[in-house]
């Protein structure tokens, strides 16, 4: 496990000798902000940045943060992107493809966070799909199957290819399904984690089926993280979300500040694990909240393959998730 200044030295002997390509989709705060703004100051603002959001103002307002050199032409976008609403992932796919084609076709590294978490209601989205099961996987797999031709571009060219995932790894999370995709997806999970008492408890999602990707396809590398407690405006939001709460707000700080890291600490060892998967190259990759591996599983076994493979399929039909091609209009 590296230390923060251990990972900072690592970090900033990042000197590609290429013009890297980042697309953040949900960027516009929290950890993955930081990663960006990390990124540019690593790479001395030498790197094209694209952010997908719904928060137009945030995202701006971050790719100004990460502004480069005066002399060279940089890509500083934003792409609006509602994760709940399958139209909306598609277009931004879309967009951001057509971004990319002066770019050399490519993304070097795609990194997830857009979330959402309710432990006591479901909610649907417009296509009808459970809002949490769109929000923590199926947007996910979606963009990154769209994207993929621009990850394989980056792979082809000996550069680096690297998805990264914010997760909740070894925290249990309540999912109340509905409709018949959730159905599928359930079934397909629970045959994967057969000992769990609980069919409602279901705690990689984003681990154990993006890993399905990665390995069916074997495109790109794929780093899958949990930063643990991190000090966030969402952290804040929770906190704030009674009145009741307000005359506690001292003890809350001290608790929070006592027991988490600040967004910039924790990109920070993000970054890390994002680089030292890139030089290894194994494919697929969990890490924890100091950037330290984990053991992502026998996923080599034909069980588990075939679960994967049950999981990939359900995906791209419940999805309608097709490969982008990088020439098309």
């Amino acid at each position: 496990m590296p230390s923060l200044v251990e990972a900072r030295s690592s970090n900033a002997s990042f000197r590609p000798d290429y013009i890297p390509v980042a697309v953040f989709i949900g960027g516009t705060g929290g950890i993955a902000a930081e990663v960006a703004v990390l990124l540019a100051r690593y790479t001395n603002g030498r790197i094209h940045v694209i952010i997908a959001g719904r928060n137009r103002l945030d995202g701006v307002k971050r790719l100004t943060t990460t502004s480069g050199s005066d002399s060279q032409q940089l890509l500083r976008e934003f792409v609006f992107c509602d994760a709940s609403s399958l139209r909306s992932v598609r277009t931004a796919s879309e967009n951001i493809h057509k971004l990319l084609r002066t770019q050399g076709q490519r993304i070097n590294f795609l990194v997830f966070s857009a979330g959402y978490a309710n432990y006591f209601k479901s909610f649907d989205t417009m296509d009808g799909l459970d809002l949490q099961l769109m929000m923590r996987y199926y947007h996910r797999f979606k963009m990154a199957f769209e994207l993929m031709p621009l990850l394989r571009n980056a792979r082809d060219n000996e550069q680096d290819a690297n998805s990264c995932l914010f997760s909740v790894l070894g925290l249990s999370g309540l999912l109340i399904p509905t409709g018949a995709a959730s159905a599928v997806y359930m079934d397909i999970m629970i045959e994967e984690f057969a000992s769990r008492e609980r069919r409602n408890l279901i705690f990689t999602y984003t681990g154990q089926v993006d890993c399905s990707l990665v390995l069916k396809k074997l495109e790109y590398t794929l780093t899958n993280v949990c930063p643990g407690m991190v000090r966030t405006a969402q952290l804040d939001f929770a906190f704030r979300s009674h009145w009741l709460f307000t005359p506690f707000r001292p003890l809350f700080d001290l608790f929070v500040h006592a027991t988490t890291v600040s967004a910039e600490e924790s990109a920070e060892w993000t970054l890390f694990a994002l680089f030292d998967a890139s030089a290894e190259g194994k494919g697929f990759y969990r890490r924890w909240n100091h950037g330290q591996e984990l053991n992502a599983g026998d996923a080599s076994s034909p069980e588990r393959k075939s679960l994967r493979e049950k999981l990939f399929m359900h995906s791209v039909l419940e999805m309608h998730a097709e490969e982008l091609s990088i020439t098309s209009d």
